[in-house]
């Protein structure tokens, strides 16, 4: 795994953690 993939992952984790903090839709939320 290079540092793209690695960044990858991190900026999803982000989006799904802004997500669920926010209350939208498919967040789990």
């Amino acid at each position: 795994m290079d540092l793209q993939d690695k960044a990858l992952i991190v900026w999803c984790l982000v989006c799904l953690a802004v997500s669920y903090a926010l209350g939208w839709p498919g967040a789990g939320a």
